[in-house]
């Protein structure tokens, strides 16, 4: 079930009708878990019973951690957190293994004589599957544990189920036991619902509307023989740029406003990452949830920065690769990464020079948002040959071949990129609960009413959103 979808309103307005009008808490947290695996067997019924399962057993593994002599804690722990490992692996990883193997005999004039069966991918598995590796690790670093109904709503929570944000038990726990959420809080209802509407707008109108043709045409023509325009190229990558911008953002706004209907709040995971100075700088604005994951859960047990430079250069490394392999299984993805990782490192070394100090700032910001286009080419693209025919066109001004995207298309894109560019500087120091406060009633509700008309009018078929994939 899609938040763009038309059978999500009934399921809403139920759930939280429902849900408001038990009168017993405990049972609303039953009866909210219950409806967010309802949600995510909308999806496929069978893959609410690895969700089940999962939860159930890192529950348990953490309650015999919890019981375990010191000397024996560590090992509950791991058990914690290589279950969801494996089950990641298994889903997400056996049949690019087995590509690669299978190269691997090619090139030897060998066969495999072997098969492994590989189910199709759950959605949302790596978001959820990360919100229990997290948990085990923060109880054995010593938070406490959770009774098992807290915990089972804080995995399956429906609006941040199958694309995040990636929530800490620090910041959903608490919150259950909150007697603030008894009640209907209708201020943060209001306020859920506008960011509810604004992301659905950046998904139906900006992302779909906007982008998606435009860089699917491109892409697509990048994977066949046909050779790029160079324009066409740098429009299909800036195309992409802000159809996975807004499709994200625009899922990150929707969840974090559906939650507030319900009167839980979820952490920020984007702060206008295209106005960035620096990939530091990218990387505390693009999907914040996931690169502080990243940065607390590997990062810093790999060492950090803590054992000199070539190690943090290292652990960087390791960190931006594992962190393009989560995205997904392919070598485009470790690419993106690597690139990632190369960017903040070399970012670093940069750092050493007294000349970088006195460069002015707008160089920065462009340097990192054509780097950040650029990467984002090995994030689309359905292999290596097509992300290198999309690079290829990029590096070669050329007006002899003929055009991808029309006149009209390519104005679309750049009129709407270079209005969100600009809005998103003009807000890089602010935030949007702060800038719609002090607008005027009126224009607030003129600007709620046309973003609610445009994504009606825009609304074609439901797409799904992009990490729904991952």
């Amino acid at each position: 079930m899609l938040f763009n979808s038309l059978e999500f309103f009934p399921f809403f307005l139920f759930t939280a009708a429902t849900y408001f009008a038990i009168p017993s808490f405990q049972l609303r947290v039953v009866f909210l878990t219950a409806m967010s695996l309802l949600f995510y067997g909308f999806f496929n019924p069978w893959y609410v019973l690895l969700l089940i399962g999962v939860t159930v057993v890192t529950w348990v593994l953490t309650e015999q951690m919890q019981r375990a002599p010191v000397h024996l804690r560590k090992r509950w722990m791991w058990a914690g957190v290589l279950i969801p490992l494996a089950a990641l692996a298994y889903f997400k990883y056996t049949l690019f293994a087995l590509n690669n193997i299978d190269a691997l005999y090619a090139y030897v004039g060998a066969e495999r004589g072997w098969n492994i069966a590989v189910l199709a991918l759950p959605a949302g598995l790596s978001f959820y599957l990360f919100h229990t590796i997290s948990y085990v690790i923060d109880v054995y670093r010593g938070a406490p544990a959770a009774p098992f109904t807290n915990y089972a709503l804080y995995v399956a929570f429906f609006p941040q189920l199958v694309a995040g944000p990636i929530v800490r038990r620090s910041q959903f726990m608490p919150q259950i036991d909150d007697p603030s959420l008894r009640q209907p809080d209708w201020d943060k209802i209001s306020w859920g619902l506008t960011l509810f509407v604004f992301g659905l707008f950046q998904k139906i109108v900006l992302a779909d509307g906007v982008f998606a043709e435009a860089s699917n045409s491109v892409f697509a023509a990048s994977s066949t023989t046909t050779k790029l325009n160079f324009a066409d190229a740098w429009l299909g990558a800036i195309a992409f740029s802000g159809q996975i911008l807004f499709d994200f953002a625009g899922y990150s706004a929707s969840a974090i406003g559906i939650s507030l209907c319900f009167g839980y709040r979820l952490p920020v995971n984007f702060r206008y990452p295209y106005a960035a100075i620096g990939f530091s700088d990218f990387w505390q604005r693009w999907h914040i949830s996931l690169s502080s994951w990243l940065r607390d859960y590997l990062y810093i047990s790999l060492g950090g920065n803590r054992n000199g430079t070539f190690a943090t250069y290292r652990n960087l490394m390791i960190t931006m690769l594992l962190g393009g392999l989560w995205h997904g299984a392919a070598w485009t993805f470790v690419i993106w990464g690597f690139l990632h990782g190369l960017y903040l490192v070399f970012e670093r070394v940069l750092g050493r020079f007294d000349f970088v100090s006195r460069i002015p700032l707008i160089w920065g910001w462009l340097a990192t948002l054509i780097l950040t286009i650029i990467a984002w080419v090995f994030f689309r693209a359905e292999s290596l040959s097509s992300a290198l025919s999309m690079l290829q066109a990029m590096a070669q001004p050329s007006t002899s071949l003929p055009k991808i995207l029309a006149l009209n298309d390519a104005l679309k894109v750049i009129t709407v990129f270079a209005g969100a560019i600009c809005y998103g500087l003009l807000m890089r120091e602010r935030t949007f609960p702060d800038l719609w406060m002090k607008l005027p009633v009126a224009v607030r509700i003129v600007l709620l009413s046309s973003a609610l008309v445009l994504c009606v009018v825009w609304r074609g078929e439901a797409r799904e959103f992009i990490y729904f994939a991952f």
